[in-house]
């Protein structure tokens, strides 16, 4: 199996250039680059990989090993987020995998209107979308794109806050994944609800 994380850059940055996956320094992206830097170092099961993209509110989509200059560009003045540019290359960069997380903010989201321009991958591709209730209209109800709510009401059961509740989702998922073994993944990719309970179950 392989999946891909695609997650958000952060306005904690460090002060020097550096790969992405180091530049930024918000809570939330520190809790998936521990989650995900577990598994990788777990490697307890050759047959799934584990990849990592970021979406920069300056650069679009990149990789974690990206070398970026700290920069200053919200949400709010971001371009990038609304374009179709983005939106193909995420496409793109999907179509391979067999599950991929969307762990993004919500202007992500309502710039790139899913709901009315869904990502044209093949089925087999099972798309995860954690995000508030408010934002479920947003992911069309299709066969391989799944909205799972992350907002408040999960938030409050975790006893922590909506800013950073994906990257502590995710993070769960992954040291469930390493002590139960990686076919938490596979059971996630048939039905993509149980992360609520896997993590509601883990916390």
């Amino acid at each position: 199996m392989k999946i891909l994380v695609i997650s958000s850059c952060s306005a904690r940055q460090n002060k020097k250039p550096m790969p992405a996956a180091e530049l930024y320094k918000g809570t939330e992206h520190e809790r998936i680059k521990a989650g995900l830097g577990k598994v990788w170092e777990d490697r307890q099961n050759n047959d799934i990989s584990v990849d990592w993209r970021l979406v920069s509110t300056g650069h679009g989509l990149i990789y974690k090993e990206h070398v970026l200059e700290p920069y200053d560009v919200s949400t709010e003045e971001s371009q990038m987020l609304k374009s179709k540019e983005l939106h193909k290359n995420i496409e793109v960069s999907i179509k391979d995998y067999d599950l991929v997380f969307f762990l993004l903010g919500n202007k992500f989201y309502i710039g790139q209107r899913l709901d009315k321009r869904p990502f044209e991958v093949s089925e087999g591709v099972t798309q995860i979308f954690l995000l508030g209730d408010s934002f479920k209209y947003l992911i069309p109800d299709l066969p391989n794109m799944h909205f799972v709510p992350a907002g408040k009401p999960l938030a409050d059961k975790l006893d922590t806050n909506t800013r950073i509740l994906k990257g502590i989702v995710f993070k769960k998922l992954c040291d469930v994944a390493c002590r139960d073994g990686f076919e938490v993944f596979e059971d996630i990719k048939n039905n993509p609800q149980l992360i609520l309970e896997i993590v509601q179950q883990n916390s």
